[in-house]
């Protein structure tokens, strides 16, 4: 069960702007005003959260949790009541009693919510990074530690691009990626959590266009290889081959820059395989 908080943190890693009123429009009905609480989260498959939340957002639907134990309402007995008690005229009251379970169940439903695992209150905090992000035309995903990426390794990662006969049609532009997104919010899984948030930040961008084929990270750190999941130069996260370099900082000197330069070998390959060899790629 994604929380309203989780739901709005994985959308905004999606790029999808949450809209929410502020001021009553004119001749609009009010908005009861209600104190309910958020739903309890459940532990969760890792991908069940963004999955929901990116077909929600492909209806412009949003995302409707329900407590387990909620009853069905009945029809009521007497036949003169059918038309009037109708869904419209559920009290707020009732109506929050239902969500809360507190209405009999029948047997058979307290039977087998007996065996259902009460979720317990989320008490870990999240997994925090910062990482500078960037996708070659979409192919390339560039992720790259240590902060905000100057103009000056900017420069730098256009040489190395530029030794390896890789010349982009538009320029590298990073923008930053940080975790959590909503300060303050509990979870049961941090890393999963943080796992979720990557999976949606890619997910809205293919939505825009990128087409990921591979990772190139450019500095590491146990968070980085726990979030991406990197064994063996691939990401089980993204299921992706990973390049790992040193950290733009760190290629400040001649030396530093001669010991990478046996590193870029494979770019050029990878950058201009064949159509055939590209299309593969895409497809698994």
């Amino acid at each position: 069960m994604v929380s309203e908080p989780q739901r709005r943190q994985y959308l905004e890693a999606m790029g999808l702007p949450t809209w929410e009123a502020r001021y009553r429009l004119p001749f609009a009905e009010p908005t009861e005003a209600c104190e309910w609480a958020l739903p309890e989260m459940s532990p969760r498959g890792p991908r069940q959260g963004v999955e929901a939340l990116r077909d929600a957002s492909r209806v412009d639907a949003p995302v409707h949790t329900t407590p387990a134990h909620t009853a069905p309402v009945t029809a009521p007995s007497q036949p003169g009541k059918a038309q009037a008690d109708d869904a419209s005229s559920v009290s707020p009251r009732s109506a929050r009693a239902l969500l809360e379970g507190h209405v009999e169940l029948p047997e058979h439903e307290k039977r087998e919510s007996v065996t259902e695992a009460v979720p317990s209150e989320p008490t870990q905090a999240p997994l925090a990074f910062s990482w500078s992000v960037a996708a070659l035309e979409g192919r390339w995903l560039i992720v790259a530690l240590g902060g905000e990426v100057s103009p000056r390794h900017q420069a730098l990662l256009r040489a190395l691009l530029a030794a390896r006969r890789i010349f982009p049609s538009q320029p590298v532009a990073f923008e930053s990626f940080e975790w959590p997104i909503v300060e303050g919010l509990l979870c049961h899984d941090p890393l999963g959590d943080a796992q979720d948030g990557i999976r949606a930040f890619i997910r809205g961008r293919q939505e825009r266009g990128w087409f990921i084929e591979r990772v190139l990270t450019f500095g590491s750190d146990d968070t980085l290889s726990s979030v991406l999941g990197i064994e063996n130069e691939h990401s089980t996260l993204l299921t992706l081959p990973v390049w790992q370099g040193p950290a733009l900082g760190e290629l400040d000197t001649a030396d530093a820059k001669r010991a990478l330069w046996a590193g870029l070998e494979p770019w050029h390959e990878w950058w201009h395989g064949s159509t055939d060899e590209r299309a593969q790629r895409l497809d698994e």
